[in-house]
Protein backbone atom coordinates (compact mmCIF):
# COMPACT_ATOMS: atom_id res chain seq x y z
CA UNK A 1 0.00 0.00 0.00
CA UNK A 2 1.14 3.54 0.87
CA UNK A 3 3.73 4.29 3.21
CA UNK A 4 3.16 3.49 6.71
CA UNK A 5 3.35 7.69 7.91
CA UNK A 6 1.04 8.69 5.19
CA UNK A 7 -1.41 5.55 5.62
CA UNK A 8 -1.66 6.11 9.27
CA UNK A 9 -2.60 9.91 8.38
CA UNK A 10 -5.30 9.49 5.94
CA UNK A 11 -6.84 6.76 8.65
CA UNK A 12 -7.10 9.57 10.99
CA UNK A 13 -8.19 12.35 8.66
CA UNK A 14 -10.04 10.50 5.93
CA UNK A 15 -11.40 7.38 7.09
CA UNK A 16 -13.39 7.25 4.20
CA UNK A 17 -11.12 7.41 1.71
CA UNK A 18 -9.15 3.94 3.26
CA UNK A 19 -12.84 2.36 3.36
CA UNK A 20 -13.74 2.99 -0.48
CA UNK A 21 -9.84 1.88 -1.19
CA UNK A 22 -10.35 -1.34 0.96
CA UNK A 23 -14.14 -2.01 -1.20
CA UNK A 24 -11.75 -1.24 -5.08
CA UNK A 25 -9.75 -3.77 -3.70
CA UNK A 26 -11.56 -6.66 -2.90
CA UNK A 27 -14.32 -6.03 -5.12
CA UNK A 28 -13.41 -9.42 -6.95
CA UNK A 29 -15.47 -10.69 -3.06
CA UNK A 30 -19.03 -10.28 -4.43
CA UNK A 31 -21.76 -10.38 -1.58
CA UNK A 32 -23.39 -13.61 -0.97
CA UNK A 33 -27.05 -14.73 -0.75
CA UNK A 34 -28.67 -13.16 2.04
CA UNK A 35 -26.09 -10.88 2.59
CA UNK A 36 -27.07 -7.41 3.78
CA UNK A 37 -26.24 -4.39 1.76
CA UNK A 38 -26.25 -0.57 2.26
CA UNK A 39 -26.88 1.50 -1.00
CA UNK A 40 -24.08 4.36 -1.33
CA UNK A 41 -26.27 6.09 -4.00
CA UNK A 42 -29.95 6.81 -4.99
CA UNK A 43 -31.93 4.80 -7.44
CA UNK A 44 -33.08 1.66 -4.91
CA UNK A 45 -35.84 2.73 -3.73
CA UNK A 46 -34.86 6.32 -2.58
CA UNK A 47 -31.71 8.09 -0.99
CA UNK A 48 -28.41 6.69 -0.01
CA UNK A 49 -28.18 4.83 3.39
CA UNK A 50 -30.39 1.70 2.62
CA UNK A 51 -30.52 -1.29 3.86
CA UNK A 52 -31.41 -4.19 1.17
CA UNK A 53 -30.95 -7.66 0.47
CA UNK A 54 -28.82 -9.57 -1.97
CA UNK A 55 -31.51 -11.82 -3.21
CA UNK A 56 -29.71 -13.96 -6.13
CA UNK A 57 -28.07 -13.87 -9.00
CA UNK A 58 -28.71 -12.86 -12.80
CA UNK A 59 -26.43 -13.10 -15.32
CA UNK A 60 -23.83 -10.32 -15.03
CA UNK A 61 -25.71 -8.70 -12.31
CA UNK A 62 -26.50 -8.76 -8.58
CA UNK A 63 -30.39 -8.77 -7.32
CA UNK A 64 -30.99 -6.90 -4.15
CA UNK A 65 -35.18 -6.72 -2.50
CA UNK A 66 -36.40 -4.20 -0.37
CA UNK A 67 -39.80 -2.26 0.54
CA UNK A 68 -41.24 -5.16 -1.67
CA UNK A 69 -38.88 -4.41 -4.56
CA UNK A 70 -36.17 -5.89 -6.68
CA UNK A 71 -33.28 -3.97 -7.85
CA UNK A 72 -30.23 -5.19 -10.29
CA UNK A 73 -26.87 -3.72 -9.67
CA UNK A 74 -24.21 -4.74 -12.42
CA UNK A 75 -21.25 -6.94 -10.75
CA UNK A 76 -19.02 -5.19 -12.76
CA UNK A 77 -19.71 -1.90 -10.32
CA UNK A 78 -21.06 -3.35 -7.58
CA UNK A 79 -18.94 -1.94 -5.34
CA UNK A 80 -19.55 2.10 -6.19
CA UNK A 81 -23.41 1.31 -5.73
CA UNK A 82 -24.09 -1.30 -2.67
CA UNK A 83 -21.68 -1.84 0.58
CA UNK A 84 -21.90 -5.56 2.38
CA UNK A 85 -22.61 -5.14 6.11
CA UNK A 86 -23.52 -8.82 6.78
Amino acid sequence: MLSDTLTVYVKKNYPEIIKEYNRYTNRNELPAVGDIVITLTSGFGGYAGLYRRVKEFRDNNIIISGDGRDYIVNVEEWYKKIEVIK
